[in-house]
Order: C-alpha cells, then structure tokens, then sequence
C-alpha cells in the first residue's frame, strides 16, 4: 500500500469466488484514474480464493489483503473496509463483479466540479454468462435522479422512491467521513444488508450527484448469497422490516409528505413477501410476523399505511387476520386471490421481488 492517502478506497468483500475474481481485480486494475487503494477482505473460503487473490495482486503496492473467519455476508468485510480505508472516497465491489473502466475517474470529475458531495451515484448493468460463454444483459439499473444535480439526500429518497429503490451498496461511491462521522456500518452477518443500510445512508447525506452512465456490472448468478433463500433470510427480511419501523418511528416528522408516501409503500412492498416467500412453512412465516409486530409495532405499522399507496392499504386486514394463531393460511389466500392480483395489475411491486414469490 502508498505511503500518501489515495483518493479511492476499493472495498472487495470476497468469499468463494474464486472463479470469477480475477475478472473483479483485473477491471481494478485497468482503472483510467490511478489514485487508489484497494482492500481485499477475504472471509474463510473452500476455493482457493485468498490464495488466488494474492498471486493476482502480486507486488502492486495499491492492494491489500487481509483473511476473517466467515461471516455470512458482506457485512463484516464492508464494515472492516470502513473502518480500514485511507481513500476520501470509497467504493465498494463484491468479488464476482466488475467495474468499468472509467468509475473512478468520472466519480473524480464530479468531485472536482460539484465540490466535496456526499455520495455519487451511478449505473449498472446486471448480466449473466449464458450458454456458449455468452455475456447477456438483463437490464440497466439507473435512478430516477436528475443527472449533475446536486440534491439533498432525502430530497434524492423522495424521488427515488417515486419509482424503485435499488438499495444495492454498489450502486454509489460514499465519502468515507459521512459513513465514519455518522456511525453508518451494515448489519454484521445479515442477509440482505443493503436494504437496512443504504436508505440511512442518503439519510444523512447532505449532497448526492448522480452522474449516470454504467460504471457497475453485477453478476446474477443462481448461488450466489444474494440470491440463495435459506432459513436466515426469513429472520434477516424481518429484522430488517423491523429497522424500517424504528427508523418511521423516529424520524417520520421530518420526512415530506412524498417522502413518507413513498418510503412507507416501499416498506410494505417489503412486508407483503410475506404471503409470497411459499418456500418457507407458514409456522416460520406466522413467528417471523410476530417479531415484527411486537413491541408496539403494529401501531406504527397502522400508522404508516395512513400514507402507502391505495393498494398497500389493503394488507392491513391480511395482517390483522394473519396476527391469529391460524390466520396466516387464511390471510395469504386472501391476498394471492384478491389484493395481490390488483396490486399487480396496478403495477406497484418491483420486478426483483417477484423473483423470491
């Protein structure tokens, strides 16, 4: 590693991906703008992948490398590449992924003309190898945002939430003050940790740009732990929506009115996988919605609905049936047969939701 702060800290959370990090590291180092770091944070792996990484680092003085024992998630390895990091600036890759080539240097330009933001936010493409080698786009991720426009952060959450919040880490680059001043680190071990953490970070932001154009290319891979629902997730969903609530709770009167609208129809959006995520028995469902409504839960739930779209109103009966001991069957036919078909029809769940029904 330099000596001199770099401006870029490159935070690659890495476990098991030794087939596909030598694409991350060589996009890395193909970077137009130079003045970086990057930190490895390898959690314990069955592949080879530590090994792997240090041979393609070899003597690049920009890199570091460093083992944890294994996690579950990217939590812990992002948290250690806050904590660690040198740079301004940091962003953060996962090991399967690939940057574009110039990422770093029209983050730079924007830094340069708009001044010392907060966050910089970008586009990415999300793809998959199919048969024959063959790299095939799924779609372009882009907010909704006004391009070179600095906003505040919860003015960009008002718009962004008009539409579809993609709460993915990678999807900005984050001045590392704002995330280490404000105490904003994931979930250690959560699934699904970008949900929880990212809306807290446009929080407190004071100054987002975003720049536009793809700088991101996110491999969808069927086993991936993104991707792969196991008993944690259910807990994890729930924790999460948990941590929506407190956040309403605390700060809902210094939230807009289109920002309460929209934060709140994203929650349920959130809460109506419930009666969708079949893959998990309705006993473990009926606990995980317990959890969540306890503790005075329930009120702030009803509470927020006073401002969810029209459509997400209607899960308040199916909660309020699903809350008995064998309501959860009855409640979930009702929603799948009734109020899931209108909500569909009226267009207002994200297409990455219906990939977990």
């Amino acid at each position: 590693m330099s000596n001199s702060a770099p401006f870029f800290s490159i935070i690659i959370p890495a476990c098991n991906v030794a087939d596909y990090i030598a694409e991350l590291i060589a996009s890395v180092k193909a970077q137009t703008f130079t003045d970086f770091e990057c930190i490895c944070v390898v959690e314990e792996s069955t592949d080879g992948t530590l090994a792997l990484i240090q041979s393609l680092i070899a003597d690049d003085r920009r890199f570091a490398v460093v083992s944890l024992p294994c996690s579950g998630s990217a939590s812990v390895s992002r948290n250690y590449g806050i904590q660690n990091a040198t740079g301004q600036y940091i962003f953060f890759a996962d090991g399967d992924d690939v940057l574009e080539e110039t990422l770093l240097a029209r983050s730079h330009a924007a830094v340069a003309e708009f001044g010392n933001l907060d966050i910089i936010g970008i586009a990415a493409t999300v793809f998959h190898i199919g048969d024959n080698n063959e790299f095939k786009v799924e779609e372009v991720i882009k907010r909704n945002l006004p391009k070179n426009q600095i906003l505040s952060g919860k003015k960009a959450l008002e718009i962004i939430l008009q539409n579809r919040f993609r709460s993915a880490t990678w999807l900005q680059c984050y001045r590392r003050g704002l995330l280490v001043e404000n105490e904003l680190y994931q979930v250690p071990g959560r699934r699904h940790q970008d949900d929880e953490w990212t809306y807290r970070v446009f929080w407190a932001a004071q100054s987002i740009v975003y720049i536009g154009g793809v700088g991101y290319y996110y491999r969808h891979r069927s086993n991936s732990v993104t991707t792969t629902l196991n008993l944690r997730s259910i807990h994890d969903i729930a924790a999460n929506i948990i941590s929506f609530l407190e956040f309403y709770k605390t700060h809902y009167r210094q939230m807009s009115k289109d920002l309460r609208y929209g934060f709140c129809s994203w929650v349920n959006d959130f809460m109506s996988r419930f009666f969708r995520l079949k893959k998990y028995d309705i006993e473990l469902r009926r606990q995980a919605l317990k959890q969540i409504f306890a503790a005075g839960r329930w009120r702030i739930y009803l509470q927020m609905l006073w401002y969810a779209k029209l459509t997400f109103k209607l899960l308040a009966p199916c909660f309020l049936i699903a809350r008995w001991h064998w309501g959860l069957v009855l409640a979930q036919t009702i929603y799948l047969n009734v109020f899931w078909r209108i909500i569909v029809w009226r267009g207002n769940v994200s297409k990455v939701n219906l990939r977990h029904t």
